[in-house]
């Protein structure tokens, strides 16, 4: 019985994958939905399996935020200040349908301390903890559920809030640059692994598998928009770095534009864009550059994502070519821009040195004081 209903099953998948039309493709890797905010996901699960228990009317997080405040639109509301709405929850129905006590589960990202076993220079074994980001299953009743999802909503209203804020701004403030600004949106790409044209084994394994460091960008004038990529075998990403990537590029926009004003855009890793470091070097940098007035937005965690990215992908599908058709040893970032040169793309490409980057962390103070509540700053003004 079970071997002819399997036959039957293969018989009906191999007749629809030959009666398929042309434009229904297979899912690949590269539909996977990638780089997702962990407070969305956590929300979403839970919103998901509330709707799949029939205990809410919808599932969509813009809609259930709308359901707890006077208006998305209003700062206070958003930010459960408003007197009006600060206490209101989602409407659920586990207690009229009689819900409330079944048991079920649902998925939760989270960080959790694990024990590793690594290998040391000297081939030894030891034991050390390490920080690992888990999606685990939870347990309980839909009442529970009921109550951990309004109370991560109460929790999120503001990062919603911030998230539309900030993209409104920031499109309003690259629709409206006056000809003496510029808009520097930027971020650190995934390192590049190195490639050679014809490769032997070893090479693909460990330490063989040299990497390049790629600081891409995009600065947005009145006149034009400029997309660029800083490319170094350094492969520090701290403050020191981060400034001698934006040393050649900062030089390059002075030469070609007339600006006085700049406003950079980023993520805020606290070891990178948002430590005390960059900040300091911030307050001290911007003058040096002959700017009178500067701004450093930081994006809401887990948001970070744009146009830098578009450009380090863009670059490295350039780059695998390199390798691939033009059949060239990719070893250095040297090797790398001067091939990317050759392709006459439209990405302004510049090279930094390690001396560059001890420059810039030679003129970094021992102790630096540390800015209180780093994590709550969405914009350092500097005028």
């Amino acid at each position: 019985m079970q071997s002819s209903l399997q036959n039957k099953m293969l018989k009906y998948l191999t007749v629809s994958c030959r009666l398929k039309p042309f434009w229904v493709l297979r899912p690949t890797e590269k539909d996977r939905d990638t780089c997702l905010c962990k407070t969305h996901e956590n929300l979403q699960c839970k919103a998901d399996k509330m709707y799949a228990e029939n205990a809410v009317r919808k599932r969509d997080l813009n809609l259930l935020v709308q359901d707890i405040v006077c208006s998305s639109d209003n700062k206070q509301c958003m930010y459960r200040e408003c007197p009006n709405c600060k206490n209101k929850k989602v409407e659920t129905f586990e207690e009229e349908k009689d819900l409330h006590g079944n048991q079920t589960w649902w998925y939760v990202w989270k960080y959790r301390r694990e024990e590793r076993e690594k290998r040391n220079e000297q081939g030894e074994e030891h034991v050390t903890w390490v920080s690992a980001t888990v999606k685990e299953m939870e347990f309980g009743t839909i009442s529970t559920l009921s109550d951990e999802l309004n109370k991560d909503l109460q929790h999120s209203a503001r990062h919603f809030f911030n998230i539309g804020h900030q993209y409104k701004t920031l499109r309003f403030l690259t629709e409206n640059l006056d000809e003496g600004e510029i808009m520097i949106h930027m971020d650190f790409s995934e390192n590049y692994s190195c490639k050679y044209q014809k490769e032997i084994q070893s090479v693909h394994f460990g330490a063989s598998q040299k990497q390049i460091s790629l600081h891409t960008g995009v600065a947005y004038t009145k006149v034009a928009t400029i997309p660029f990529a800083t490319v170094s075998d350094n492969l520090k990403h701290g403050p020191p770095a981060i400034w001698a990537h934006l040393a050649v590029i900062l030089n390059y926009l002075k030469e070609t534009t007339a600006v006085d004003i700049v406003h950079f855009v980023s993520d805020g890793p606290t070891t990178q864009y948002r430590s005390r470091s960059n900040l300091y070097l911030f307050a001290v940098k911007v003058f040096e550059y002959g700017f009178r007035k500067a701004t450093w937005n930081f994006l809401e965690a887990g948001h970070g994502k744009g146009a830098p990215d578009g450009i380090g992908g863009a670059l490295k599908m350039l780059d695998d070519s390199l390798a691939v058709v033009q059949r060239k040893d990719i070893t250095c970032a040297k090797d790398l821009v001067e091939g990317l040169n050759a392709l006459q793309t439209s990405i302004k490409l510049f090279t930094v040195a390690d001396d560059m980057i001890e420059k810039e962390a030679n003129e970094l103070p021992k102790n630096i004081e540390s800015v209180p509540e780093t994590m709550r700053i969405h914009q350092v003004l500097i005028n």
